[in-house]
């Protein structure tokens, strides 16, 4: 008994020290929206809920480390309720449990949207976790709590939608007996995943009045600038010339698009420094009401070039696969000039050590590429052949329960990076880890003994 109590006592001051570690807060709230002081002036690049999440209050001045401990708590709390059942049944992979949960505690302590997404997602999918292994009255209050929260994690940046849908899914068919009903059910769902969060975040930002900002220009510029310089037939090209003399610059040849285009970035087509070239950064940005009618304009000219050439325009998205595979930088490094804790230098100096103990695991792993897609595609792929051949001198008919749930990962971990290669803007590994973490945590966690499948009843 004592021994338990020693380890829960371990286990609370490591949490402990890991939330002093992260005082004052890393980083500022991404797009710099609490630096606008009036809410009409933000604009909705970052969607409806950054903007309203710079109201944070400002506790004892503290704003940042207050959200990044309720981040941290919020994700806490639902990576437990995901491997509580875990930890006896599978006490073999305690170490992968807590690389997992210092990985992602170090993601969510970032004040990026992606963070907030993995603290909320984690969340959502333990309560639904839970809720599977409770009461009818229960089970359904779980379920409408964490639908609700994972709709809300996805709104933060809609694309990924439907990957949210499939992991939902599969946590659900972890509980339910497979089912023309349940898969009924988890289309409705994908589907409700990967539409409604997009069209709920538009609207709210419509009707709050924040500026317009379109953010999905990005996606449109990076495309026609792609296929404008890489396009293999001189119908395409012409069709991204049309689109890109839209949005170019006075004065400025059509050819300085190829110019400043980077495979891993699209903000080299409007933004340069002083010391750049004339001709850098040719394209403007459509901003406001009055460039509704310009965008709609662009979008629709954009769609055409892209039914017209289907074949080309997958040739020109399949060149950014190399770099979304790679993906990784997810981790922002801070000097110990940069944390303004307002503290006596000597505790100061501790507290960046102590981030600096956490910090650096996590960032190596992501310097050799850990995080990255092509990783996770390698590691599901050795285990599914691991486990196959494992489970080949018992049946070679039939696919065992790890076999499955690796095979379902695998189709996920697909299904992301397609979602990423088609809206590709920028090679940061922080789009993609949320999804790959969960990915990871719902394999480990897959295949749950201790509960029950039940059927989904007709009422």
């Amino acid at each position: 008994m004592s021994r338990i109590r020693n380890k829960r006592f371990g286990i609370i001051s490591i949490f402990i020290v890991f939330l002093l570690a992260t005082f004052p807060g890393k980083g500022g709230m991404e797009g710099h929206q609490r630096d606008i002081q009036d809410f009409s002036e933000r604009n909705d690049y970052y969607g409806f809920f950054v903007p309203l999440m710079a109201e944070f209050p400002d506790i004892y001045g503290h704003w940042r480390y207050s959200l990044v401990v309720i981040q941290i708590l919020v994700f806490w709390s639902g990576f437990f309720m995901l491997i509580q059942s875990q930890l006896k049944t599978k006490s073999k992979l305690i170490w992968a449990f807590i690389l997992l949960v210092l990985v992602g505690s170090v993601f969510v302590s970032q004040m990026y949207r992606d963070s907030f997404i993995l603290s909320f997602l984690t969340f959502g999918l333990g309560l639904l976790h839970q809720s599977l292994k409770s009461s009818f009255f229960w089970r359904i209050s779980l379920m409408i709590t964490s639908v609700i929260i994972l709709f809300l994690a996805v709104m933060f940046r809609p694309l990924y939608g439907f990957i949210v849908g499939l992991l939902v899914l599969w946590l659900l068919s972890q509980k339910i007996e497979v089912s023309r009903k349940l898969l009924v059910f988890g289309l409705v769902t994908v589907l409700v995943f990967a539409i409604t969060p997009y069209i709920f975040n538009k609207k709210l930002s419509e009707l709050s009045g924040l500026k317009k900002s379109y953010p999905q220009q990005a996606v449109i510029q990076m495309d026609l600038a792609s296929n404008y310089c890489w396009g293999r037939s001189d119908n395409i090209r012409l069709d991204a010339a049309i689109g890109i003399k839209m949005i170019l610059k006075s004065d400025f040849p059509i050819e300085s698009i190829c110019a400043s285009l980077d495979p891993h970035r699209w903000d080299n087509l409007y933004s340069s420094n002083s010391n750049s070239w004339r001709y850098s950064a040719p394209l403007i940005l459509f901003s406001g009401d009055e460039s509704e009618e310009s965008m709609t304009e662009l979008e629709g000219h954009w769609f055409r070039m892209i039914i017209h050439n289907p074949i080309d325009w997958l040739q020109v998205r399949s060149v950014y696969l190399g770099p979304v595979l790679l993906m990784s930088n997810s981790f922002v490094p801070q000097s110990f000039k940069e944390i303004e804790s307002n503290l006596p230098p000597s505790i100061s100096k501790v507290n960046f050590g102590l981030w600096t103990l956490f910090f650096t695991p996590v960032i190596f792993l992501d310097k050799i590429r850990a995080t990255s897609p092509l990783f996770a595609f390698i590691l599901l792929t050795f285990l599914y052949f691991f486990y196959n051949r494992k489970h080949s001198n018992e049946s070679k008919l039939s696919l065992s329960r790890n076999s499955q749930n690796v095979l379902i990962s695998f189709i996920i971990l697909l299904a992301l990076i397609i979602v990423t290669a088609i809206g590709y803007v920028s090679a940061n590994g922080r789009y993609v880890l949320p999804y790959i973490f969960l990915i990871y945590l719902l394999l480990i966690c897959s295949g749950d003994s201790t509960t029950k499948r039940f059927r989904l009843k007709n009422h």
